[in-house]
């Protein structure tokens, strides 16, 4: 049996929560050796030697010669493979990264609402995992009058 492109995304992808995803479990070298797909992934791509770019490449059908240009100021990106995840880098650089007119639409948009309270920020803070402990002193003190539950709001004698 030949190898193809298509039969190492179809060998490497599952069915999950409704959508197909790429089985990372099977990305290694022994289970790639035993399936006999590891030597073609070695000659697929003449530039890349790792196997985990070579394997993202196929599954987005990512050419030989690629070469990645800046979403903001159209200069041209050297390749840093970041993982499954995250792929490529979209920007040349943090500046041009915020200077994207779609992030800025978005942060533009949070401003907008009306109902921003205390409530809604934790919330956002919780969900990006920025929880900040000042922020919570300052909250617990605001409700309870102590911030830490080693604190004592009464006289002990």
């Amino acid at each position: 049996m030949e190898v193809t492109d298509q039969i190492i995304i179809d060998k490497l992808t599952v069915f999950r929560h409704n959508k197909i995803q790429l089985n990372t479990c099977r990305i290694k070298e022994s289970w790639l050796k035993d399936h006999n797909l590891y030597e073609y992934l070695m000659n697929r791509f003449k530039s890349v030697k790792n196997i985990q770019e070579i394997i993202y490449r196929i599954y987005y059908k990512l050419p030989d010669d690629l070469h990645l240009y800046c979403k903001t100021c159209g200069k041209e990106i050297p390749l840093l493979f970041r993982g499954f995840l995250y792929g490529y880098n979209q920007y040349c650089s943090y500046k041009c990264s915020l200077n994207d007119p779609n992030k800025i639409h978005k942060l533009t948009d949070v401003k907008q609402k009306e109902n921003i309270d205390d409530e809604y920020v934790l919330n956002l803070m919780i969900k990006d995992c920025r929880l900040v402990s000042e922020y919570c002193k300052v909250k617990k003190l605001k409700q309870f009058g102590i911030y830490d539950y080693m604190m004592n709001r009464y006289d002990d004698l």
